[in-house]
């Protein structure tokens, strides 16, 4: 799942060109990424602790915009030899009757982004607003 802010519309007239600038809106993105992470971590299911293991956060700039990336990968063969992604199957099942640990189910890494997208927006600018006023 991403995340992504285009700086072109929330801050019109500010040169991206400038290094502090970019690398506050980075360092901010980094922030939020690595918080929803954990977010979304405490919502994976966690009967073997496998899937919590295997989440990544990447941030990328391209021209106007930063984009922050969450993801879990866990493949495992089944019996025919064949890869599944069983993070991806756990996150789009629709439910678990009895989940190993209270709390945890499906859609563990969409329900903290919508939920919280405010305040991962938040951290961002708080970083990029410490880096102007420094």
């Amino acid at each position: 799942m991403s995340f992504e802010i285009n700086l072109n519309d929330v801050y019109r007239g500010i040169d991206f060109a400038d290094q502090r600038f970019r690398a506050a809106a980075e360092r901010g993105m980094q922030k939020a990424m690595e918080e929803l992470k954990a977010d979304a971590q405490a919502g994976a299911p966690n009967l073997t602790g496998e899937l919590r293991q295997r989440a990544h956060v990447r941030v990328s700039v391209s021209g106007y915009s930063v984009t922050g990336e969450v993801s879990f990968s866990l493949l495992k063969k089944n019996k025919r030899g064949w890869a599944t992604d069983v993070a991806l199957f756990l996150h789009e099942h629709r439910k678990f009757k009895e989940p190993s640990t209270p709390g945890t189910g499906p859609k563990y890494l969409e329900r903290p982004l919508k939920a919280k997208s405010a305040r991962y927006r938040e951290i961002i600018a708080q970083e990029i607003a410490k880096e102007l006023r420094g």
